[in-house]
């Protein structure tokens, strides 16, 4: 966190399959999910390598999909789709759970901020924070959609 605040945080690109990579992740760690559910995995498009810090990529990832299972228990799993087209790739996570009430979107990328309808649900407010300075520190764009009771949706974009 301090190398973050600092400014500190450097990259570390290599050429990797962006592909391989969400694979792996989601074969390690979310199939199944604690809960039993497996997330619903897609691929669209012709996969290429590019330029990425494989650990920043991991944590973003990671941290998105995490938070769509534990912020939806009782749900359908979420959904996690890895598009690529001829300018970049998009990561979209989408969750049926307790969603972000509106009041509350433009604060949830900041630091100890959480959802104030998270109840008894486990977390430090930096999860989400984190993963913004890591799309923005790669050049990439986060986008987000959600409504209490319905949901969230996290997008994030890069160009090659």
């Amino acid at each position: 966190l301090s190398k973050i605040e600092s400014g500190k945080l450097s990259l570390h690109p290599v050429l990797l399959q962006v592909d391989e990579v969400v694979r792996k992740i989601v074969q390690e760690l979310y199939s199944p999910w604690q809960d039993g559910r497996s997330l619903q995995f897609s691929v669209k498009g012709e996969p290429v390598k590019t330029q990425a810090d494989e650990l920043m990529l991991t944590h973003i990832i990671s941290n998105l999909i995490t938070n769509a299972f534990k912020y939806s228990t009782g749900a359908k799993a979420p959904c996690l789709r890895l598009r690529f087209t001829k300018k970049g790739w998009s990561l979209l996570v989408v969750d049926s759970g307790i969603g972000i009430p509106e009041t509350q979107h433009n604060k949830i990328f900041q630091p100890f901020v959480r959802g104030s309808n998270v109840g008894a649900v486990s977390g430090t407010g930096f999860g989400l924070m984190i993963v913004d300075l890591f799309v923005k520190k790669s050049k990439g764009r986060l986008m987000m959609r959600s409504a209490e009771n319905k949901g969230a949706a996290f997008l994030i974009r890069f160009r090659y």
